[in-house]
């Protein structure tokens, strides 16, 4: 399935490419929208600067990390020592700046929300085509596949709704059971 949504992702994105798409002109009108507010709206242009501020101050410090790249570079061999000491000196600088988003709540949630954001939009515009896109996934299966494929997910599950099934099937048979035979007539 992961196949298939990059596929269509990537038809999506090559498709907007034409400047009549009908997104990118909606994209462009609020853009311009936006920018016009913008200049106009004392109150955005605070929260802007806010958000701008707030941005700025998360970001770690570009300049020490691009002088330290540029150090790391300037300072390597042609060798594969020298470009071994540059993919390592890029690891640690990557496993940095993933450490500074674990050990920061607050660029976690504002990730979530924005991914949430864009996911719920995407599935608003294109929910008709997620139908599809699980029907082809689905129609690639022959019976015994989907039937092997399906076990493969819920399989315990199922089993375990077998067994509360016979359990309490059983308590409600020795239930009635004990009513017939006991309860006054």
């Amino acid at each position: 399935m992961a196949g298939l949504a990059q596929t269509r992702l990537g038809e999506f994105l090559a498709d907007l490419v034409d400047a009549q798409h009908p997104l990118r002109q909606r994209l462009r009108r609020e853009a311009i929208g936006f920018a016009a507010r913008l200049a106009s709206d004392s109150g955005l242009q605070a929260r802007c600067e806010q958000w701008k501020s707030e941005a700025l101050a998360n970001l770690p410090d570009l300049e020490k990390l691009m002088s330290e790249l540029a150090k790391a570079v300037l300072g390597a061999a042609t060798d594969e020592t020298g470009r071994a000491g540059v993919h390592h000196w890029l690891g640690l600088q990557v496993d940095k700046l993933i450490a500074g988003f674990k050990a920061t709540p607050r660029q976690q949630q504002i990730l979530a929300m924005l991914i949430r954001r864009n996911l719920m939009s995407m599935i608003g515009t294109h929910h008709a085509r997620i139908g599809t896109i699980v029907r082809e996934r689905v129609d690639q299966f022959s019976t015994p596949a989907l039937v092997e494929f399906i076990e493969g997910r819920v399989g315990n599950d199922l089993q375990m709704i077998r067994i509360n099934g016979s359990v309490v099937g059983g308590l409600a048979g020795i239930v009635i059971f004990l009513l017939t035979r006991w309860w006054p007539t």
